[in-house]
């Protein structure tokens, strides 16, 4: 429980900060659309400098934290990508399908009828397809697949 709740928590902050910076980027496009006024009611070369500045000032300042969040980060955030695609690896390879197929000889169909032995064959039939969980386009999830992805980290 402490761990899930530590997770949460990690999860939670990184989703507010990257929030944080796409609301601070947004609204610094804002005033950057604002720098020299409306065709309406245009500012003077004083303001429309100052703005300019402000806004160079403020994009400074983000890119550097930003930077300084990714720098932080990418180590924790590549050790939990590959903490939750181990996960997600053996937790597939837990719900593999192939052992499926086997399952119905494993019951005591001979003492049954013939009817009841061809539907079980229908349903052995149908346990024979392989369920497969795919990474995007790339790939299928196993735990072959994440130690190919470990390996060249070594």
């Amino acid at each position: 429980m402490i761990a899930g709740t530590w997770i949460t928590a990690f999860d939670t902050t990184i989703l507010v900060t990257m929030v944080f910076f796409r609301a601070e980027f947004e609204l610094l496009r804002i005033d950057s659309v604002d720098i020299f006024g409306t065709e309406n009611a245009q500012v003077p070369d004083e303001i429309a400098l100052k703005r300019l500045k402000e806004c160079h000032k403020r994009h400074v300042e983000l890119i550097k934290y930003a930077n300084l969040f990714d720098d932080s980060l990418s180590l924790i955030m590549f050790l939990y990508a590959l903490v939750c695609s181990l996960v997600l690896c053996l937790t597939a390879y837990q719900m593999t399908s192939m052992d499926l197929s086997r399952a119905p000889y494993e019951s005591i169909w001979w003492t049954r009828s013939v009817a009841h032995r061809k539907n079980l064959c229908m349903l052995t039939n149908q346990f024979s397809k392989i369920v497969r969980f795919s990474v995007g386009p790339f790939t299928t999830l196993t735990v072959a697949t994440f130690i190919q992805f470990v390996t060249p980290y070594k």
